[in-house]
């Protein structure tokens, strides 16, 4: 048997990085494409009760058509669309600045517990690239909407602990954790099943009474 030498070895390793880079972009690419729909849907959490939180929705079309994009906001009932026509290879930004547009987007935790009216649905006659963006200077983030691929029946969502610390080590009473739904179809009904006891409350540090459901108990 001939023994392999360390050119024969190198020219493997060659091989092997490079298939593994092919697949790399490939699984990168093929994730990418599952944010990219004509039907998107996403409930907006309430970020703060105290920080000052604006928002904007930013849509981006990467085909060569000209995309006619309505975004539907149920606004507690009260239903407002609005109407953006993007170009080509460009994308828009939708902001809401004061806290009056703001009301209008977030879920409010004061209602958490209750049934309420401020789910978001866009739409696209072409496919998009729909993003959910928080540009507050005390927290800021990005929500990737994932389209028919975030539209599901079962969920697992990790929680963290009350009171969010920093690197300065303060306590933010003022942090919560709050699991936002919204349905796609009239009649929903939805079963949530805690891990650990939860409490259904607008205040961050209720007493231990306000506990409304033990771990294991299904609140629907």
């Amino acid at each position: 048997m001939k023994q392999k030498t360390f050119s024969d070895l190198t020219k493997h390793s060659i091989r092997a990085s490079l298939l593994f880079l092919i697949l790399l972009l490939f699984e990168t690419n093929h994730s990418a494409l599952y944010a990219q729909d004509t039907d998107f849907w996403f409930v907006a959490p309430q970020l703060s009760n105290s920080f000052y939180s604006p928002v904007f929705f930013s849509i981006s079309n990467g085909t060569a058509m000209e995309a006619h994009v309505t975004i539907t906001l149920y606004n507690g009932g009260s239903i407002e669309t609005i109407n953006r026509t993007i170009p080509a290879a460009s994308s828009s930004k939708i902001d809401f600045i004061s806290d009056v547009a703001m009301a209008k987007v977030q879920n409010p935790r004061a209602l958490a517990g209750a049934v309420t009216q401020y789910g978001i649905h866009i739409t696209s006659d072409v496919k998009v690239f729909a993003y959910y963006m928080i540009n507050s200077s005390d927290s800021r983030d990005i929500y990737t909407l994932k389209g028919k691929q975030a539209v599901g029946t079962d969920f697992f969502v990790p929680i963290g602990p009350d009171g969010v610390k920093f690197i300065n080590q303060i306590t933010y009473t003022d942090a919560f954790d709050q699991i936002d739904i919204v349905a796609t179809n009239d009649n929903t009904q939805v079963t949530v099943t805690p891990t650990a006891p939860v409490y259904i409350a607008a205040t961050a540090t209720p007493p231990a009474a306000a506990y409304t459901s033990p771990a294991g108990t299904p609140i629907v």
